[in-house]
């Protein structure tokens, strides 16, 4: 690859990875102190193994949706059978997708969020630097993560929010795997698209 070739690749990867959109989301914040920050890198490794199967099968159910719209016309109780399937296999990886996130079961938080981090509302003050776990939810595919960040900015509200949230908080994802941050980019990615169509149709 040339030069000019990589730097485009580089530019072109870094607008998709801060390219950023208001979402509601499930969220679970807590601040680390430096110790159990180093304790939830050393963890999220076998962690990120169990999200990564649950998210790929919630991601080959997306992908199939249109396959079996087309099998429903020419054949509905094939459509039927394999739907029930579906919906079961899909009950089963939200149970264990929940099983394995301290994230709420619906949202819960409006969030500003791109591949690189996350803008959110939140009931403790987190100085600049402190570093934090998050848990998320992403709908509607119910798709979890688990991500470490380190606060890059946090301002007090002048109100608090009815839901006792009193400060906005800035976040940097640090350490996180290609694929977390491929999938955060294409859930953007999604909601870009949502939003166009809607803008379209009003």
């Amino acid at each position: 690859m040339s030069p000019a070739n990589a730097e485009r690749e580089a530019l072109e990867r870094n607008r998709r990875q801060s390219y950023r959109i208001n979402d509601r989301v499930a969220l679970y914040a807590q601040a680390l102190s430096e110790s159990d920050y180093i304790d939830a890198r050393a963890a999220a490794t076998g962690r990120f193994e169990m999200r990564r199967t649950l998210n790929s099968i919630i991601a080959t159910g997306e992908a199939q949706r249109g396959a079996l719209r087309n099998i429903r016309d020419s054949d509905p109780a094939l459509a039927t059978y394999l739907q029930n399937i579906e919906d079961r296999l899909e009950s089963l990886v939200r149970l264990l997708s929940l099983k394995n996130t301290a994230a709420p079961d619906r949202p819960s938080h409006d969030v500003n969020i791109s591949g690189n981090g996350l803008r959110f509302r939140h009931e403790k003050r987190m100085p600049r630097g402190s570093k934090v776990r998050i848990e998320l939810q992403l709908f509607p595919s119910r798709t979890c993560l688990s991500l470490l960040g380190t606060v890059v900015r946090c301002s007090e509200l002048e109100r608090p929010a009815k839901n006792g949230d009193r400060h906005v908080i800035a976040m940097d994802f640090t350490d996180i795997h290609d694929d977390d941050r491929e999938l955060l980019i294409r859930h953007v990615h999604s909601l870009q698209l949502e939003h166009a169509r809607r803008g379209v149709l009003r």
